[in-house]
């Protein structure tokens, strides 16, 4: 019985449907009050004329641009020596003592060195600075041997520090020195190191936690890693 009246309902629907798509919609007010010989006519936006402007002779109109004055500093010239001359500021380079256009370039497998003092990222690694390294054992270059304790100096060419998220710190040093005998050789290599890389668990972590209350926004301030040179640590350069 109920699938009957359903599709009763269905067919009423539909065949309402049908007529109002078939019926044209008529404004009754609109027949009954309007004349249906109405036209709507477009009309014209009248042009205003400007007789005293017509009236002038174009031709004797001209245009002066007044002469910009230079702007002088009265101050300035009372004050500073007009032989002043401005010299270029020119970029700072820490060499420390060390002649790096005297080198001889070296030929060694690899080299072990230890740091004479504690080192790290988070106070006394500066970008463009020599810090001091001494040979952890002998090594022999171009058949001469350097003894162990030796000097060798590094340049740090870039620190980035660490961040939120976990973010570590980077260290790379590069252009070893070996000072003896009065010479400056080069080492080949570099030396990059990255500090604690916590952001493998910190930023999934606090994104998960984050749904709690938002406890995740405690976590995701945590910080990276340093780097760190340790005196008690041999490090290796070269191949």
């Amino acid at each position: 019985m109920k699938r009957i009246i359903s599709i009763l309902i269905l067919f009423n629907i539909l065949g309402l449907n049908f007529v109002l798509a078939d019926e044209a919609i008529v404004d009754e007010f609109v027949n009954s009050t309007l004349d249906k010989n109405l036209k709507v006519e477009n009309i014209k936006a009248p042009v205003f004329t400007d007789d005293f402007i017509n009236s002038i002779n174009k031709d004797s109109i001209k245009v002066i641009t007044p002469k910009q004055k230079p702007i002088v500093d009265d101050f300035a010239l009372s004050t500073l020596n007009r032989n002043l001359k401005v010299a270029p500021v020119k970029k700072v380079v820490y060499k420390d003592g060390l002649n790096l256009n005297d080198k001889t370039s070296a030929s060694y497998g690899s080299i072990k060195l230890i740091p004479t003092q504690y080192y790290t990222t988070k106070n006394n690694l500066i970008e463009g600075r020599f810090i001091d390294f001494s040979l952890a054992s002998d090594i022999k270059i171009n058949d001469v041997i350097y003894k162990k304790g030796q000097k060798v100096k590094a340049r740090v060419e870039n620190v980035s520090q660490n961040g939120a998220f976990g973010v570590p710190a980077d260290l790379v040093l590069d252009n070893f020195v070996l000072v003896a005998n009065g010479k400056n050789i080069a080492l080949n290599g570099n030396y990059i190191k990255k500090g604690a890389d916590r952001s493998l668990w910190v930023y999934p972590a606090g994104c998960g936690l984050s749904w709690f209350f938002g406890l995740g926004l405690l976590i995701l301030p945590i910080r990276g890693g340093h780097v760190k040179l340790d005196p008690n640590k041999v490090y290796t350069i070269g191949d």
